[in-house]
């Protein structure tokens, strides 16, 4: 019979679970095989940590779930232990990383976005990974997690087959063999890193601050550069951009970037460049030459807080009497009318090119926005010829014909997917 210390236990280790099924049933057969004393349902509650890592009943039945998953899931699987414990992560961020690494290849009758969300539902039918349910309850962007358990696991398995190293503060020297996966996490940005080969790192992930010098030219094979969120990264940091031949993704989004280097022209592979929620407001001329682009994000980020900002902005305008603007959503297919105070602009969009060097020329453009269009630019015309976007954010200072005219474009609605960018 279960005591009331022993039952207390027992919650305990299920808060740990956090309801994953894959959790429950693995820590449930090592509880079966423990005497039933609150003593030990005690020490395996402090100590579950290493239990999972040592006892080799759980680690066969997390093995085992893994070997289970097609060849295609897998490494996307184990692309999830570059985020730390208890990290939500973006839904569009985690695919639009798989697309950079190549994990999804283009199928014939769907988009690699769809592809992608298809195997990311996959993970979560099989209990490998967690949606986010504060996400879903708000209707904001989809998150999701990997269970602590899942995590330790995938994680040791990912350094095992020198497929990722952490470097942390407590990392003396950097990794004996080449890996394709670097994770700086707690780093001080005046403290020197150990010497590295970063010769075939094909991913490069900043939780905390960014490392001076860390971008560098030796990053030559990088495909995937993610530093939301990074902490005292400033314009002089990206100066070896350029360099970066083969880089696929930018993630700069809730930075302290101001400035965008002129040599990001030469990112010739780039499907993926995120700026949004930084003190970015013009696009460089130079972004026009980035055929490859397919998600340009800018601007405010519409999931934080966008209700509220647009409510407000509606009161302000019933007192201020403002320009007419517009906010372009082709998740619904609905185009807005609001009269919003032309004040706060560059609070919600960048200033894009326009006439002979403008954004017209980005045709594989899927994602685009927040875009600024003031009266009398051509940017309206240049986006009506992009004939890929699927999703649209835009802040129009604008009246009359002019802005009928924008929201009358027809934009390709084809397998929109819900959420936020």
């Amino acid at each position: 019979m279960m005591t009331k210390d022993m039952v207390e236990h027992a919650s305990r280790i299920l808060e740990r679970c956090r309801g994953l099924p894959l959790a429950i049933a693995t820590i449930g057969g090592l509880l079966a095989n423990r005497p039933k004393t609150s003593r030990e349902w005690m020490d395996l509650r402090q100590h579950l940590g290493s239990e999972l890592e040592s006892d080799r009943d759980i680690k066969r039945v997390i093995t085992s779930s893994y070997d289970g998953l097609p060849y295609h899931l897998k490494c996307c699987f184990l692309y999830l232990s570059i985020f730390p414990e208890n990290h939500e992560i973006r839904l569009t961020r985690l695919l639009r990383r798989w697309i950079a690494e190549g994990y999804i290849t283009k199928p014939r009758d769907m988009s690699v976005e769809e592809l992608g969300r298809r195997y990311y539902n996959e993970l979560i039918s099989r209990s490998m990974i967690q949606p986010s349910e504060e996400a879903r309850a708000s209707m904001a962007v989809e998150r999701c997690r990997v269970h602590s358990v899942v995590l330790q696991i995938i994680m040791s398995k990912s350094i095992e087959e020198n497929q990722l190293f952490i470097m942390d503060k407590h990392c003396n020297e950097g990794p004996q063999t080449k890996v394709r996966h670097l994770v700086v996490t707690r780093w001080k940005r005046n403290e020197k890193m150990a010497s590295i080969n970063f010769s075939q790192v094909r991913s490069l992930t900043i939780f905390g601050r960014c490392p001076m010098s860390l971008i560098s030219s030796e990053l030559r094979l990088l495909r995937v550069l993610d530093l939301e969120d990074t902490l005292e990264l400033e314009n002089d940091d990206l100066k070896h951009i350029g360099e970066l031949h083969h880089l696929r993704y930018l993630g700069l989004r809730k930075t302290n970037i101001s400035r965008l280097p002129s040599s990001l022209q030469n990112l010739g592979f780039l499907e993926t460049l995120d700026v949004q929620d930084t003190k970015v407001t013009q696009l460089p001329v130079g972004i026009i030459k980035l055929e490859k682009l397919r998600h340009l994000v800018n601007g405010v980020n519409f999931a934080k807080d966008f209700a509220a900002k647009t409510r407000k902005m509606k009161e302000e305008a019933k007192c201020n009497g403002g320009p007419f603007q517009t906010f372009v959503d082709l998740v619904t297919g609905c185009f807005g009318y609001d009269h919003v105070c032309s004040s706060c602009a560059c609070e919600f969009s960048v200033t894009a090119p326009e006439g002979n060097q403008g954004i017209e020329k980005l045709r594989n453009l899927q994602v685009l926005g927040v875009v600024h269009i003031a009266q009398g630019s051509g940017v309206a015309r240049d986006l009506g010829k992009l004939t890929s976007l699927r999703r649209l954010g835009v802040e129009v200072q604008m009246v009359g014909e002019e802005g009928k005219d924008l929201c009358s474009m027809q934009l390709n609605s084809k397998s929109c997917s819900s959420g936020t960018t």
